[in-house]
């Protein structure tokens, strides 16, 4: 099986590679493909597949090959190429598109499976040719806010979603989403996020509650912006110091900070809140396990990364119930779900939590634990994925 999977960014996430390097490691043969800053970035298990260069010579050498190889092994779909290449408005998208077009031909992928909703739009002519098999992803933002904002995005949806030939959603809500713009759950698979096999069991030793006595450490992990909710967990923090908890809350974030920076000095919580840049992933793991709780403010979330990590740590963890979290974690269960842009919940929900039991705070971090387990280790979301390819190629939906 050939796996094309299209990110289109410079350096692809961390989760992307992870599907590429488990999907070769199942025998798969895997083209990663995106932009580049460089003229060769291979991986030991997949191939990178360069779309697009920065540098002008480089494109140009690309290109040129593109061109020869395509004229040598499918000069039948040379015009093809060449007559949707040159309908694109500027020079730079004539070139990205032949390159992108005449790469798809060359390879002759199994399937193309696209990570971001919105780049349907650079697939359209293949698209409708049916000459490849497309799977699209639906993560967080693209498919639970972008649609409803911005109208083109929306028309873009459901012209080409019925053309797709499957869907792959990290939560059943966002699928449902997805469904408003023509998706059909009949070609969908839920495959939720997961992490790495080789994190879960090296975890020896889970959560003691008695590790900060005096002092509640709380963590959150993630980029700057507003679907983050930082504005809630700062106020939430605001109203457990007028209550006497002492506490230390850490936001490991990049990106603009200056709202984030006003908001806490404006509520006299410089003592208390600490932000802390980008840092390396095995850095941000160590944080993890210095933290008493993990909170989750986000406004809208597919499933968050984060969330699994703290749960397959051992860190009790706080979520609102945005986009697919409720389908994480069960309330009381494995974790405790709060209700979006509220810092009330948040902060009288952290209040609960202190006041548990050490067997309640440890039976939840089990139950956590249980649920990365059976549900979210790459192992099994590979195996799903390879499954939903072989039901898309062989049309069996």
């Amino acid at each position: 099986m050939r796996v094309l999977i299209y990110d289109g960014t410079l350096n692809p996430p961390t989760f992307v590679k992870a599907l590429a390097t488990n999907l070769a490691n199942e025998g798969c043969k895997v083209y990663l493909a995106g932009k580049a800053d460089r003229y060769k970035k291979q991986n030991n298990k997949f191939q990178y597949l360069p779309m697009y260069y920065r540098s002008l010579p480089w494109l140009i050498i690309l290109l040129i090959q593109v061109l020869v190889r395509l004229i040598v092994k499918r000069p039948n779909r040379l015009p093809f190429v060449l007559n949707i290449s040159l309908k694109r408005e500027s020079l730079q998208e004539k070139f990205f598109t032949f390159i992108q077009t005449a790469q798809v031909y060359l390879l002759n992928p199994s399937v193309i499976h696209i990570q971001w909703a919105t780049h349907i739009n650079l697939f359209k002519e293949l698209i409708e040719s049916q000459e490849f098999k497309f799977i699209v992803s639906f993560r967080g933002r693209l498919v639970n806010v972008s649609p409803f904002i911005d109208s083109n995005i929306a028309d873009l949806y459901k012209e080409y979603f019925p053309k797709v030939n499957g869907f792959h959603a990290v939560s059943n809500g966002i699928l449902k989403n997805g469904e408003k713009f023509g998706a059909d759950r009949e070609r969908s698979a839920i495959i939720m996020p997961a992490v790495k096999d080789d994190l879960f069991h090296s975890i020896t030793s889970l959560y003691v509650s008695s590790k900060n006595i005096g002092i509640l450490k709380l963590l959150s992990v993630g980029r700057f912006h507003w679907k983050k909710g930082y504005q809630y967990a700062i106020d939430a923090c605001s109203i457990l110091k007028s209550k006497g908890i002492k506490f230390e809350y850490t936001i490991i974030a990049g990106g603009d900070k200056e709202e984030v920076l006003f908001a806490i000095n404006d509520l006299g919580l410089e003592n208390e809140i600490t932000i802390l840049n980008n840092m390396p992933h095995s850095k941000v793991l160590e944080s993890f396990r210095e933290a008493d709780v993990f909170i989750l403010p986000s406004l809208e979330e597919g499933i968050a990364n984060v969330a699994l990590e703290a749960m397959t740590i051992g860190v009790p963890i706080i979520s609102t119930d945005c986009g697919g979290m409720s389908e994480l974690i069960e309330h009381n269960v494995n974790g405790w779900i709060v209700p979006t842009a509220s810092s009330n919940a948040l902060s009288n929900q952290i209040l609960d939590f202190i006041n548990l039991p050490t067997s309640v705070k440890e039976s939840v971090v089990i139950k956590a634990r249980e649920t990365i387990e059976e549900k979210h280790l790459q192992s099994k979301q590979t195996c799903d994925m390879i499954d939903f390819y072989k039901r898309i190629i062989n049309d069996e939906v």
